[in-house]
């Protein structure tokens, strides 16, 4: 018969627990505080020190019984482990962890013990650390030992209060690994739960205050930002009567800022006196960064290039390569955002040749994914699997298992794109694989959209709609653009292949809105050709073939054995002169208003 297990709280309110069962029967503090000590100070302790510990006002003689008496009533609480866990001599008493005896204390410090010893670079944590520290800062549920009060006891005291400040140390330490290691990975929602965490064990952590500020600000909730400031100050003005620092109070001002257009924000900078270039200070480069990026995601790109235009600039007169080379990928993704894809892969191109030279393999394995991605939004399919082949390989040496689940499923997009089928099966089967295992949600949405198309693709038309059904309801969950524009498309080409029309025309709605509201050519390529196909079969020859003229100004799509195979039986084969029509952010806009249009007659 299995033996319930023991469980031992001390990192918040002492509690000791035997299976669902909470032990009560202590004697006194004195007890708990015996248990808690030589629970969590290893090794074997004398007698006389642990009287000490407890009993410091009173002669030895009479602490020794006492605490022969503490040490009878802890061991019938716990009597079916006691003579398990408890080494006890005539002269010591030693804790051993037993496996039925769980200590929240020896748990946590393991843990933070583990990652410390396992090396990542630039405070990226491997997927398994970031799993054991997000369980670790779980464990604590308040102070360590709060509560407790062992009277007339200033030595005991005394080493409460060092383990305490000791373990908010670690705590602290755990959340900012985690925080930083969140941003880095481009998580900004986890970001932000560690560092509310973070402020609420140390509220005055002000480096912090200003992290939250930014990824709040980056993240779209400016207002959140802006209240997070307020509770800040006011914090510090009832605390410590003081205000914030200058690089707070800056930051707050730029954040504030940015909730005007482009004319008007040069105009603020100009009547508040905010710096254009403050010199060159990280500081400096990073509000640059804050405000680029927020004016970036609101489509104001003209003052998103300024502003990481000047971030690149204090960074260059720094001296600060790795700041350089941040900026440059911003301005390459400002770059991509308004059309200009040459530009931007130049960019992108040369942060990267700067990653390799400080021997970054984490950075210059973004940059190479952020190209791969632009490649296959350009068509360019055999660059991006190539790059795909490099970051991969990285990721897994990273202990990075979750982009490596969705890298493998997105390589399998890519080869079923070039209608290289065989291959592609192959590649999303062991992408779903590891998906399954990291429980990837956007992976596994990602790979059954795939294996859907490749149904599709080799008529198994069947296996298609069960794939994409199940995938339909797990991408509404996730709500990315690109997976949901895929299988809504999918889901309208197989309705408009079984006959039908009405089962189409509501998958083919609900992608030319998710194409209003997302913007996203990806999405929009994988649903207007669909719309064509519907308004051919509505008679309208001449509408859809201007709907599949458009897709084809897009490499994405006319690079495409797979939509070729798909549609080009239907709209017949482009000519040469649409094939070298180039892509810009003009061409974008015919998207948009080819999916508002189709809107109103669908």
């Amino acid at each position: 018969m299995r033996m319930e297990r023991y469980t031992l709280s001390l990192l918040g309110p002492f509690r000791l627990q035997h299976g669902m069962r909470t032990l009560t029967h202590f004697e006194s503090d004195k007890v708990r505080g015996l248990l808690a000590f030589v629970a969590t100070e290893p090794g074997a302790h004398r007698r006389e020190t642990l009287a000490a510990l407890l009993w410091p006002e009173i002669p030895e003689q009479k602490a020794r019984r006492n605490l022969s008496q503490a040490l009878y009533n802890l061991r019938r609480v716990i009597a079916p482990v006691s003579e398990a866990i408890f080494e006890v001599t005539a002269r010591t008493l030693q804790f051993v962890p037993d496996a039925c005896f769980d200590v929240d204390v020896l748990h946590f410090e393991q843990i933070v013990r583990f990652v410390d010893q396992h090396p990542h670079p630039y405070a990226i944590l491997c997927d398994e650390c970031r799993r054991r520290l997000t369980s670790a800062v779980g464990l604590h549920q308040g102070e360590f030992l709060a509560g407790l009060n062992v009277a007339d006891s200033i030595v005991f005291d005394d080493w409460m209060r060092q383990k305490r400040d000791l373990l908010q140390r670690k705590l602290i330490e755990a959340l900012r690994l985690l925080a930083d290691s969140s941003e880095k990975l481009g998580d900004h929602a986890a970001a932000l739960r560690h560092l509310q965490h973070l402020l609420e064990v140390d509220p005055f952590a002000e480096g912090s205050c200003r992290q939250s500020m930014r990824l709040l600000a980056l993240s779209g909730k400016r207002n959140d930002a802006l209240r997070q400031y307020d509770r800040f100050r006011q914090m510090l003005w009832d605390e410590l009567g003081v205000e914030p620092e200058k690089a707070t109070q800056e930051l707050y001002r730029h954040i504030l800022a940015a909730d005007q257009p482009d004319d008007a924000l040069t105009s603020q900078r100009e009547s508040t006196g905010m710096p254009v270039n403050t010199g060159g200070s990280w500081g400096d480069a990073q509000i640059h960064e804050v405000i680029g990026e927020m004016a970036r995601t609101r489509g104001q790109y003209v003052s998103a290039r300024e502003a990481h235009e000047r971030a690149l600039r204090v960074c260059q007169e720094a001296g600060d390569r790795r700041g350089t080379a941040r900026s440059l990928c911003f301005l390459g993704l400002t770059a991509r955002d308004t059309g200009d894809f040459a530009q931007a892969i130049q960019l992108i191109q040369q942060a990267r040749a700067i990653y390799a030279t400080l021997e970054d393999r984490f950075d210059a394995a973004e940059a190479d994914l952020a190209l791969a991605r632009l490649f296959f939004v350009l068509g360019e399919f055999s660059n991006s699997i190539s790059l795909l082949n490099v970051v991969v390989p990285v990721y897994r040496d990273l202990g990075l298992q979750q982009r490596v689940a969705y890298l493998t499923v997105a390589l399998g997009l890519t080869q079923t794109l070039l209608g290289q089928y065989a291959d592609a099966r192959a590649t999303v089967s062991h992408g779903l694989q590891l998906s399954y295992t990291v429980q990837d949600r956007l992976a596994i949405c990602l790979g059954m959209a795939t294996l859907g198309m490749i149904a599709i693709a080799e008529a198994h038309y069947d296996t298609a709609e069960q794939l994409l059904s199940q995938t339909l309801v797990l991408a509404n969950a996730v709500g990315r653009p690109e997976e949901l524009g895929s299988v809504l498309g999918s889901l309208g080409y197989l309705a408009l292949r079984k006959g039908s029309a009405r089962q189409a025309q509501v998958h083919i709605r609900d992608g030319l809105r998710l194409v209003q509201d997302s913007h996203n050519v990806v999405a929009a390529l994988c649903v207007l050709p669909t719309a064509a196909l519907y308004v051919k079969s509505r008679g309208d020859a001449e509408h859809a073939r201007e709907l599949a003229s458009l897709c084809r100004r897009f490499a994405f799509f006319r690079n495409s054995a797979y939509f070729s195979a798909l549609y080009d039986p239907h709209f017949g084969e482009p000519t040469t002169a649409k094939r070298e029509t180039p892509e810009t952010g003009a061409a974008a806009d015919a998207l948009w208003r080819a999916a508002d249009s189709l809107i109103g007659q669908i």
